[in-house]
């Protein structure tokens, strides 16, 4: 799943509403890919960097990878798969 340049649009608690059914929609093993905008606009409540910590946060959740760039913020996690070790979307579909 991709949530882009989309979250930072709304209040915190439906931000968090939206990532805990973004969440729960998620197999094991299935990933979330957030990617968001780290400068100010006037309509955005965070920055792509808030949004990446508070994705972070996320129980069910293990990050995978995350990508600072000084305009935007991406970040890979796996949902939780019985503690097993996060694998990459590419080994997860037996690619790698």
């Amino acid at each position: 799943m991709v949530l882009s340049e989309l979250l930072y649009y709304f209040d915190d608690d439906t931000r968090a509403r939206l990532l805990r059914q973004a969440t729960e929609s998620l197999t094991a093993g299935g990933h979330l890919v957030t990617v968001h905008w780290n400068h100010p606009v006037a309509e955005h409540t965070r920055t792509g960097r808030d949004i990446a910590g508070e994705v972070d946060t996320l129980a069910d959740l293990k990050r995978l990878a995350r990508y600072d760039d000084p305009d935007f913020t991406l970040t890979v996690h796996e949902h939780g798969r019985d503690g097993g070790p996060a694998l990459s979307p590419a080994r997860a579909e037996g690619l790698a």
